[in-house]
Formats: C-alpha cells, sequence, structure tokens
C-alpha cells in the first residue's frame, strides 16, 4: 500500500445546498487501482442545535378538524427553554386557543425529582397528533395521538439531550461496494459512526481506531474526480449544520 493518497475534505456552512450534500472536487484526480479502497482517519464536526428543521414541529387539530403545524425556531434548547418556545409557537398557530404548558417538577432544568413530563393544557378542546409530521413530539414526550380533551400530559419525559452519535455519509464512497457499508438502517450510504463527545459550542474530533482499508470491490481501475460528504442523524435525517459555528472536517487515505 505505498500508493496511499489523504485527502481533507472541508464544509462551509454558508454554503449548504438543497440537499446538503457536500461535493468536493478532487485535484488532482484519484485513481483507484484494482482492489483498492479507502478509510477514515479523523472527523471533526462542530456543535449544532438539538432542535433543528428534522425535529421542530409539533401537529396539533381544532375542534372542527383542522391541522395546524406548530413549529418552534431551530436552535439549542434547554428542557425549560423549550418549553417557553413552544407555547409561543402554540398561542400563535392559528388555532384559536390560549396555551399553558407545566411541568413535573415545575422547572425542567432544575434537577430536582419529578416525571420531567409536561402538560399542554389549552382555553378549549384540541389534539395533538403523533403522526411522522409532529416531529416535535416524541422529543416532548408525546408518543401517542391525543384527543377529546384540554389538557394532555406526555407519556414520556422531555428529551432534548442531543444525538450519541451521528453518522458520516458517501453516496460517492458507499456506492462502490455496499457490503462494507459500516450501518444499513435505511440509509445504505453511511460508512462510519461518529460519537458526540462535546457540549453545544465545542467541536467534536473523532480519530477512527479502524487502520484498515475498506475495500472498494473494484475489478478494473477507477478514477474518482468528486466525493460528496454528509451526516445523517439516529433516525436517518440528513443534518443541516445550520448552528455551525466552524466547518467540519473529514480526512480520508485512499489506496
Amino acid at each position: 500500500m505505498s500508493n496511499i493518497i489523504c485527502g481533507k475534505f472541508f464544509y462551509s456552512s454558508k454554503n449548504t445546498s438543497s440537499t446538503l450534500d457536500f461535493y468536493s472536487n478532487l485535484r488532482p484526480n484519484i485513481t483507484f487501482k484494482k482492489n483498492g479502497g479507502y478509510r477514515i482517519n479523523s472527523i471533526t464536526v462542530p456543535s449544532f442545535y438539538n432542535i433543528n428543521s428534522n425535529t421542530n414541529t409539533l401537529v396539533i387539530r381544532n375542534t372542527a378538524n383542522v391541522e395546524f403545524n406548530v413549529s418552534v425556531p431551530v436552535g439549542y434548547y434547554t428542557a425549560e427553554d423549550l418549553k417557553s418556545a413552544l407555547k409561543t409557537a402554540l398561542d400563535n398557530s392559528g388555532a384559536g386557543l390560549t396555551f399553558t404548558i407545566t411541568s413535573n417538577p415545575t422547572n425542567l432544568n432544575s434537577g430536582s425529582s419529578g416525571t420531567y413530563k409536561i402538560t399542554i393544557s389549552a382555553t378549549g378542546n384540541f389534539s395533538i397528533l403523533t403522526t411522522d409530521a409532529s416531529t416535535l413530539a416524541p422529543l416532548i414526550g408525546f408518543s401517542s395521538f391525543k384527543s377529546g380533551g384540554s389538557s394532555y400530559t406526555g407519556d414520556d419525559m422531555v428529551n432534548v439531550s442531543g444525538y450519541n452519535s451521528i453518522y458520516l455519509c458517501s453516496k460517492t464512497l458507499s456506492g462502490f461496494n455496499t457490503d462494507q457499508n459500516v450501518f444499513t438502517f435505511g440509509s445504505s450510504d453511511i460508512i462510519c459512526a461518529v460519537p458526540i463527545t462535546s457540549s453545544f459550542g465545542m467541536n467534536t474530533y473523532y480519530e477512527s481506531f479502524h487502520k484498515e482499508f475498506i475495500p472498494i470491490g473494484n475489478n478494473t481501475d477507477i478514477i474518482l474526480n468528486r466525493v460528496d460528504f454528509f451526516f445523517r442523524d439516529e433516525a436517518g435525517n440528513i443534518i443541516d449544520f445550520d448552528s455551525a459555528s466552524s466547518n467540519y472536517l473529514v480526512e480520508v487515505a485512499f489506496f
């Protein structure tokens, strides 16, 4: 493996495309010799919002059977912050109701004993939906459809702790040999898991302990003139680094 080429790929949060894919043109082109391969050497990921465009919407329905998509602004929230933001969004939803959100304990950031569930109440009857579009519902503890009343308590505790891991993806690299993918939970483009080890506002650095090259299964030489990298969350959603304070970096070795 004397013909090893290392490449560093930067992504700028200011240049997010509609698909959130980042393609880098390779100059010069990289040639995978017969039975070539690659490995991920290291990844640096900036901090990002725990409530993003994939997780910020709660769907409710009023007694006229009209549904309202209630979205809180994307951002980094504590559980207590999210209560306040959700009340504002609900009150401004157009459902014609005024909402109150309480919790046990009263302050979810206090660390006091309690169920850590929230109760959403309104001045009239409404329903809380847990459809796929209601992406915020599981984070605030609602896992089952609620209807027929004006006040509902969540099924589970509020959980805005963020991700334990995110997943580096590449349609280019995973497309060579799908048998080599690390994870395949509905997303065959995933090539590496990245544990999130830092708090919001700090970069996460990951260095791969697997120094073996992943073969791409090519029987002939392949010329690679560009490569893409992007990230998915634990549910398979593509992550938008819209809160990134810096760029992310992927360092890859090819042979």
